[in-house]
């Protein structure tokens, strides 16, 4: 590859950068930011060879662009370059939920360039650019949407691109893709929220909770100190099926309550069970 182009040099578009450059399998890599200081330390960290403020110009050469910026501004980012791209770019993005971008992007993205909707499922609580690093995606699953509309040349070439960083690819819908970081991405977070804020409004005891509060509690709550903007646009954007999540969720939690309420000790070692069982099928015991 001769040229891809990053815009937003965040934890993201930071750790692509530092993968790509680390690997060697890009002649250049191109940093696109409206912050000067951010692309500075993308320099430093050697996640990109040169840098512009200027969305236009840092991506008409590029062979793939990855928009790596808050959810609610890729669509018009990337509407912004259609026309000055190069005949056959390809256009990708990072976001968490991908069924309205992907619908959006695919309704008008001119047929002599392409859009495939992305998302490496990998991050932290973290954000920023000085908390990129080479290894982030590593090991880990990287999404690629496919539709009807889908140019399956151009999602090959991205295939072929984004192995080559060490990451288990997964093509499915966008719908599919919702769905599933609904509930093993974006709920957990809505849980780890609620239950920091549980402890937040308690009115009595609540110095003690976090005077003895340990690993559980921190392990438990760590997405709790994400990127409140991100949390913010993964909850507008795949609204329905994270409320669907959650609903399912207060369904087991009910019935994790009736049992502690009954007394049922049956009912809560079924429970617990299945939990850990499930769990250490996933991760080891």
């Amino acid at each position: 590859m001769d040229t891809i182009a990053i815009v937003g040099m965040g934890l993201i578009g930071g750790s692509i950068g530092m993968a790509v450059k680390n690997k060697g399998i890009s002649k250049k890599v191109i940093g696109i930011s409206r912050n000067i200081q951010n692309l500075e330390e993308a320099v430093k960290k050697e996640a990109i060879d040169e840098y512009t403020l200027d969305l236009i110009d840092g991506t008409k050469s590029a062979d793939i662009v990855f928009i790596c910026t808050p959810i609610s501004t890729v669509v018009p980012t990337a509407k912004t370059i259609f026309s000055s791209v190069k005949d056959g770019c390809i256009i990708t993005d990072v976001a968490s939920s991908k069924a309205d971008i992907v619908k959006e992007l695919e309704r008008c993205v001119p047929e002599r360039i392409f859009f495939v909707g992305g998302h490496p499922m990998a991050g932290s609580e973290r954000s920023g650019i000085k908390a990129a690093t080479k290894y982030l995606l590593e090991g880990n699953n990287y999404v690629l949407t496919q539709t009807s509309y889908t140019n399956k040349s151009a999602l090959q070439k991205l295939v072929s691109f984004i192995e080559k960083l060490d990451v288990n690819i997964t093509i499915m819908t966008p719908e599919e893709h919702d769905f599933t970081v609904a509930a093993i991405s974006h709920m957990p977070i809505a849980i780890a929220v609620s239950l920091v804020n549980t402890i937040v409004e308690l009115k009595q005891n609540r110095d003690n909770c976090v005077k003895l509060a340990s690993s559980g509690f921190r392990d438990t709550t760590r997405i709790a100190s994400g990127n409140i903007q991100m949390g913010i646009d993964m909850f507008s954007t795949n609204k329905s099926a994270i409320l669907e999540m959650l609903k399912n969720f207060k369904s087991e939690l009910d019935l994790l309550e009736s049992a502690i309420r009954n007394g049922d000790l049956k009912a809560m070692e079924n429970l617990l069970k299945k939990a850990k069982e499930f769990r250490d099928s996933i991760y080891g015991s």
